[in-house]
């Protein structure tokens, strides 16, 4: 038998390493379902919204990792938003990017918002697609959503890993 920990989060109980591990374990298990996707064409129709749910929620666990930083980095606190839409998130995130200093211009950061807030499009589509509200077809690219996942999270953890804490700390 496998015994995994959970962490509650909401009551405040952060584990840096848990929520890492949670974002993680979404992507993984969106690549591994990327990897049936591309083995199996049989499948592919069921697995899409698999696999875009997965890299959704992998996108929402890695902003609020990123903010918390951000937020700690800049000395407001150690926030780790509740809500969970990715174009909230990603406005949380830009704001503080700001405050820090950071190259809000260049094409890592570029591209990264293009596809958090695609995929923040998506989300509201899928789900009134779900409900019998929106009668749309989706063409999702499942291998070039697969690398951009990759690169935003390349992105994201340079910005954690380059962090300019005193720099940071002269914005507020």
């Amino acid at each position: 038998m496998v015994m995994i920990k959970l962490y509650n989060i909401a009551e405040n109980e952060f584990h840096e390493h848990a929520v890492h591990s949670q974002a993680n374990a979404y992507k993984t298990g969106a690549e591994r379902l990327v990897k049936i996707f591309l083995k199996n064409p049989a499948y592919n129709a069921d697995l899409v919204y698999s696999i875009l749910h997965l890299y959704q929620v992998f996108v929402e666990w890695r902003l609020k990792e990123v903010i918390r930083t951000l937020n700690i980095a800049l000395f407001v606190g150690d926030e780790f938003p509740a809500y969970r839409r990715l174009d909230l998130l990603w406005k949380k995130f830009a704001e503080l990017a700001e405050k820090a200093n950071l190259d809000t211009q260049n094409a890592g950061f570029m591209a990264t918002q293009d596809i958090v807030l695609q995929l923040a499009e998506l989300e509201k589509v899928a789900m009134l697609a779900t409900l019998g509200q929106a009668d749309v077809m989706m063409e999702i690219d499942v291998i070039e959503l697969s690398q951009a996942m990759s690169q935003m999270d390349i992105h994201l953890t340079g910005i954690e890993v380059n962090m300019p804490v005193q720099e940071a700390s002269m914005a507020n």
